[in-house]
């Protein structure tokens, strides 16, 4: 499995131009959304929203 997920990755990263270390694939917008933004804040770092924001940005941010 982890073969195709690596020529997929190689793929798309030659598509875009980008570096394969770069490059990653997720199941869907939420999870990188996710991903990036727990990767973001550190300590007492803050997100300003509005409440138009996606409900899936406000609901990661209420359990952080």
């Amino acid at each position: 499995m982890m073969d195709y997920y690596m020529e997929s990755v190689k793929t798309a990263a030659k598509l875009i131009n980008g570096d394969v270390e770069d490059t990653f694939i997720l199941n869907n917008v939420t999870e990188g959304t996710n991903c990036i933004l727990k990767s973001m804040l550190k300590g007492s770092e803050e997100i300003l929203i509005n409440t138009h924001s996606y409900k899936a940005v406000q609901n990661t941010l209420s359990e952080m």
